[in-house]
């Protein structure tokens, strides 16, 4: 039987309690491109055209959700086997697919605790890479959108302290412990 794109992300998430990053990510990527096949042929004939896009729409609709936490809980799992560039990669897809939920779905929801994880995972994959600035703006972006919570607020927080510390630094104002 095949596997279904959900039995693909409980078995990435059982993968991911059990700490077992690479094979969740690698779950992730297979119910990703089960969402991705199931989009290619959801418009196949019969029909005409008008029938085809309207399932195409709705089939959207029904999937996007899903593809964006697998986005969401790959990029997890990248961060935390160190591939930074690509959970940077799918936290942007993520940000994109909810803008095009929120188009084609306009009274839907996408839980915003899912939209900060998104955010905070972008943030930390580019904090991790040394781009303090890019970090700090996608926090101040979902600050201003409302999507914020103390784990953002605490990586803000030290982003600006160590911000503070080096400006401090190259002022010849700061003398820490040697």
């Amino acid at each position: 039987k095949t596997p279904t794109a959900e039995k693909c992300k409980e078995r990435g998430n059982a993968h991911f309690q059990k700490k077992k990053f690479w094979l969740a990510s690698e779950e992730y990527t297979k119910a990703l491109e089960l969402v991705a096949e199931h989009w290619s042929t959801a418009g196949s004939p019969p029909g005409t055209g008008v029938q085809m896009a309207n399932r195409s729409h709705e089939s959207r609709i029904k999937y996007l959700p899903l593809k964006i936490a697998c986005l969401a809980n790959r990029a997890q799992c990248r961060l935390d086997i160190s591939q930074l560039d690509g959970a940077i990669c799918d936290c942007d897809e993520a940000q994109a697919d909810v803008a095009d939920l929120r188009r084609r779905n306009p009274t839907g929801e996408t839980p915003r605790a899912l939209q900060t994880k998104i955010r905070y995972r972008k943030a930390w994959a580019l904090h991790l890479q040394g781009r303090r600035e890019d970090a700090m703006n996608v926090l101040a972006s979902a600050r201003r959108e409302g999507l914020t919570n103390d784990e953002c607020e605490e990586l803000a927080l030290n982003l600006a302290g160590a911000h503070c510390t080096i400006e401090l630094m190259e002022a010849g104002k700061y003398f820490g412990v040697v």
